[in-house]
């Protein structure tokens, strides 16, 4: 990030409070999932709530949340050139990014694709609305 000057832009976070996780969403545009591990991130549905544009790996659950290239991306796990290049294609172009996290457009899919989920996901989820 630091190489290519793009820390003014770029923001690693981790272990964000509860209390905090809706003004780092409503201040973000793209949320990377890097983790291998994860069965079902329910961080994918918060983004996508807030109009978040998400950037999954393929070796999960949380995949099947997205539409590739629709309502956010799905990389290759532990492929870095991948997730370099969807977020190359999001820095080039703000209207693609305006248009891919309208956050009605993400509202309507985050209803559809969570049509299993148990009631209580579903409320934390939609509390960040």
């Amino acid at each position: 990030i630091a190489s290519k000057n793009l820390t003014s832009r770029i923001h690693l976070i981790r272990n964000i409070p509860f209390a905090e996780i809706d003004d780092v969403y409503l201040h973000s545009d793209v949320l990377v999932l890097a983790s291998l591990n994860e069965t079902a991130a329910v961080c994918i549905l918060e983004a996508m709530s807030h109009g978040v544009i998400p950037i999954s790996p393929d070796t999960n659950g949380t995949a099947t949340y997205i539409e590739n290239g629709t309502s956010g991306f799905i990389y290759s796990a532990g492929n870095a050139a991948e997730i370099a290049e969807k977020l190359t294609r999001l820095a080039q172009s703000s209207d693609f990014v305006r248009e891919m996290g309208k956050r009605e457009w993400m509202q309507t899919l985050l209803l559809r694709m969570t049509a299993n989920i148990d009631e209580s996901t579903m409320s934390r989820v939609m509390s960040f609305t």
